[in-house]
């Protein structure tokens, strides 16, 4: 990565500018989020142009499995999984 021009700046945004991702933050079942962000929408019409994620089962399934049994993922399969099926964007 030396060579790589990309690069990050990042910084702390106070929770009194970053007003969408505190409520975001604050929600505490994936039920709660389902709603919220239905009512995130209308609160903040800026964010209409976004876009839902979902991951495909198997990648969920293998992140899960990682995760409850305390090991990593192997990067090869990774990286092959998510180039077959990523997921899908809904509207």
């Amino acid at each position: 990565m030396i060579n790589n021009p990309v690069g990050v700046t990042a910084d702390r945004i106070d929770t009194k500018t970053n007003v969408i991702a505190d409520k975001i933050s604050r929600w505490d079942t994936e039920s709660d989020i389902l709603l919220g962000f239905d009512a995130l929408l209308q609160e903040f019409p800026q964010l209409k142009c976004c876009r839902r994620f979902h991951p495909s089962p198997e990648l969920i399934s293998l992140v899960t499995d990682a995760l409850l049994s305390d090991k990593l993922i192997d990067p090869l399969t990774l990286s092959e999984l998510l180039l077959k099926n990523p997921g899908r964007i809904a509207s």
